[in-house]
């Protein structure tokens, strides 16, 4: 039980890493929903031909975060809205990704190994407990490092300043727009490698794997009061309450509808405690 929340809690503390970039930077980001259904359909798709999670997960993130980037620099530059663009981002890749699935690949739903002639590998998915590791090493270690960025280099200083005050950035010579549409390559990155977690966990691709887990990863960064260990323990915590209702699934112990929007409502709920504490301590 303690594994599989701390697998589940992957994918969230990788996309969470993400939002905090862009939420520091004053830029938040909300179509980490959308580049995780990215990172996960391509990188499944990588893999298959290549043989090589790794490369996979790399190549996915990196296009995402190339992706968003650009995503970002248009809505500088043409004075969109951050908010509508994200819900657009997130329709989009979605539909864009059946689309592709359909009239390319051929298939619809569900992509499995043997759904492909010529893959490199088929057998690549029936692997074990240590990939699972991988990621969880590898998320905690994008956490720390984003940390250790964003507190103790320029980089990471000037794309808190760009939060805190653009004039101010601005008066200094530093053009807080590009720290800005760096911090959406950072989530875009992020939130692809937490889709790859969650399609190579199960070993196939679902449209729906990622089921509103980019909307817990932004909830997540306010449970966290904005800090990388918060939104680890956040993440933790949301990732229990996910495996508390898979398990009330299966023994039905209360209506399926209920349960699967449980996790988002916890959610809700602490994320309004979060909120009143953090103004209790301002106003202390």
């Amino acid at each position: 039980m303690v594994l599989q929340i701390l697998f589940q809690a992957v994918p969230l503390l990788l996309a969470g890493t993400g939002v905090l970039w862009t939420e520091l930077a004053g830029f938040l980001s909300i179509s980490i929903e959308g580049w995780m259904s990215f990172g996960g359909f391509v990188s499944y798709i990588i893999a298959l031909y290549t043989g090589s999670v790794f490369w996979a997960v790399i190549i996915a993130s990196l296009a995402a975060a190339f992706l968003s980037w650009l995503c970002a620099r248009f809505v500088i530059r043409a004075g969109a809205d951050p908010f509508i663009v994200g819900l657009a981002l997130n329709l989009g890749i979605s539909g864009g990704i059946t689309a592709v699935s359909s009239k390319i690949l051929g298939a619809k739903g569900v992509l499995r190994p043997f759904d492909f002639t010529g893959a490199a590998n088929s057998e690549l998915f029936s692997f074990g407990i240590a990939v699972s590791w991988s990621f969880v090493y590898a998320a905690v270690a994008g956490a720390l490092i984003s940390a250790w960025l964003l507190r103790r280099t320029p980089l990471g200083l000037r794309t808190i300043a760009a939060g805190l005050s653009p004039e101010a950035s601005l008066e200094r010579g530093l053009d807080f727009r590009c720290y800005r549409t760096i911090s959406w390559a950072f989530a875009g990155f992020f939130a692809a490698a937490a889709g790859a977690a969650l399609t190579f966990r199960v070993g196939v691709y679902t449209p729906d794997g990622v089921s509103g887990r980019g909307w817990l990863a932004i909830a997540a960064v306010f449970l966290g009061f904005r800090k990388i260990r918060g939104i680890i323990a956040a993440s933790v915590l949301l990732a229990a309450a996910e495996h508390v209702c898979i398990d009330a699934q299966k023994q039905n112990f209360a209506p399926q509808t209920a349960l699967i929007g449980l996790p988002s409502l916890l959610a809700l709920l602490l994320y309004s405690i979060s909120q009143f504490m953090e103004k209790k301590i301002v106003r202390d």
